[in-house]
């Protein structure tokens, strides 16, 4: 049927279509800003006591604004040990979720631990003065260095990630005199694969067979990590899979499994994933995203209560102790402790969805490309949101657009747009393309300091070798 209609004709009705469906799209309600602890005056959104718009303006934009108070917060909800519970659990934060001092800090105050991917976090650690005690040591790439060093301090717990790193983990013990707690990473039918760990049961159990023969290893161990966990379904999943292969190590290999680490990869509740039909909904008919319910989300409490209820019954299935529970939250422990200010610098009238120009683009904000994040407007939060704009950056490049369309007041060249949920992956995901990249400001009880400094040119170009100076002819 379409091959006769003209293509200028078919052409046409859709862009009919889409009129209609654009006329028919209302904006959802937006979040409550009190989800994240701000509060609305009179000159618009505060955290903790003070005004986003004067923070903006003191310490510039773009800018994120960490909340000390709220990140030891959401991190005691993780601590906090259910009353049902056999033993505690022990709390590792992911060191690749936010690499910044000032978060590790508090976090390591509280007596959360340290999961490390790689030499450079592992020796950031141990700059931050965490004992060997308080470090699980992860990941596909582990450099010999590393592994001696970790071996050296005593590391909670060596995961080995494939089999083929056994080998490695065992010279490295040896290298150091000492025997080498590990783990094995499996792979239980959902969640990452492809370079991750050793499926379950067969080539588990063979790289297990392989790690108990080794001279200087000891298997404690089984870690688990799904990569997006938002289900209790998931984590039973989970649970269940990890207790069926202990049984098998134990009716096989005679070993008890004395840790299960159950990863990480809970969701932030006001963050979301967006389907690529979502994000061709919100560019082409200009629908608005449709916002998560923070109340109806896997919280925190639900999630410690679930894994220690799922473990104890999992193990007792089999007759077996239920072990120790190691958790590894990276996003859903910093997450919502941070956000970033942005500061409309132009704009660009285009039909009914005008371009807003902000000082903030795709290299530090790239994530709203593929998630849910609250934006709001920092002097009229609560305004009726009866305008489309297109957020787009400063770069010169088209696909600097972090999104096609948001519903939002009135909004003129000067104001600020506050980008929520920015504490996870935003900072070490972000580049200096064409842009430094913003600093880091605690925010509580009043008072605002510098945690990261903005990043300059002189930083940036710290690390290149000048050229050599050029001879000059002799001189006649």
């Amino acid at each position: 049927m379409s091959r006769l209609v003209p293509q200028p004709v078919r052409g046409w009705l859709k862009e009919g279509v889409r009129r209609q469906a654009r006329r028919r799209q209302r904006p959802h309600l937006a979040l409550d800003p009190g989800y994240w602890d701000l509060a609305e005056t009179e000159s618009g959104l505060t955290m903790q006591g003070m005004s986003l718009s004067d923070l903006a303006e003191e310490f510039g934009t773009p800018m994120h604004f960490f909340s000390p108070h709220r990140l030891r917060a959401i991190a005691q909800d993780f601590l906090t040990v259910p009353p049902e519970a056999q033993q505690p659990h022990r709390v590792f934060f992911s060191y690749k979720t936010a690499p910044v001092p000032a978060v590790l800090r508090e976090l390591h105050a509280l007596g959360v631990g340290a999961e490390v991917i790689s030499e450079q976090e592992l020796e950031l650690a141990h700059r931050l003065d965490v004992p060997g005690s308080q470090l699980i040591y992860n990941g596909p790439v582990k450099s010999d260095a590393s592994l001696a060093c970790a071996i050296r301090n005593d590391a909670f717990l060596i995961n080995i990630n494939h089999r083929e790193e056994i080998r490695r983990v065992n010279a490295a013990a040896q290298g150091v005199g000492k025997r080498a707690q590990v783990g094995l990473r499996i792979g239980v039918g959902i969640g990452w694969a492809s370079q991750f760990g050793e499926q379950a049961p067969e080539p588990a159990l063979a790289a297990c067979r392989e790690i108990v023969a080794a001279s200087h290893l000891d298997l404690v161990g089984l870690h688990v990590h799904l990569g997006f966990l938002n289900s209790p379904d998931q984590l039973h999943h989970l649970v269940s899979t990890s207790a069926d292969f202990a049984a098998l190590l134990s009716r096989e290999l005679g070993v008890e499994i004395q840790y299960l680490d159950i990863g990480g990869g809970l969701w932030t509740p006001s963050v979301r994933h967006l389907t690529g039909g979502e994000l061709r909904r919100n560019e082409v008919l200009e629908w608005d995203l449709v916002r998560p319910d923070p109340t109806t989300r896997y919280s925190v409490p639900q999630y410690v209560a679930d894994a220690h209820r799922f473990v104890r019954d999992c193990f007792a299935t089999h007759g077996l102790p239920a072990p120790q529970i190691l958790m590894e939250p990276g996003r859903a422990m910093c997450s919502p402790a941070q956000l970033l200010v942005t500061q409309v610098v132009g704009t660009k009238a285009a039909g009914d969805r005008d371009y807003l120009v902000l000082d903030a683009g795709i290299n530090i904000a790239d994530a709203l490309q593929g998630e849910f994040h609250e934006i709001f407007a920092v002097r009229a939060p609560r305004a009726p949101r009866e305008h489309k704009y297109k957020l787009v950056g400063p770069i010169c490049v088209p696909s600097d657009c972090i999104r096609s369309t948001w519903y939002g007041p009135r909004v003129a060249v000067g104001d600020y747009l506050a980008i929520m949920d920015t504490g996870a992956y935003f900072v070490p995901w972000s580049n200096s393309f064409s842009f430094p990249r913003p600093g880091i400001v605690a925010v509580e009880n009043g008072r605002a300091r510098v945690v990261r400094k903005a990043e300059c040119l002189d930083y940036l170009t710290a690390l290149d070798v000048p050229s050599p100076a050029r001879r000059r002819g002799p001189q006649t």
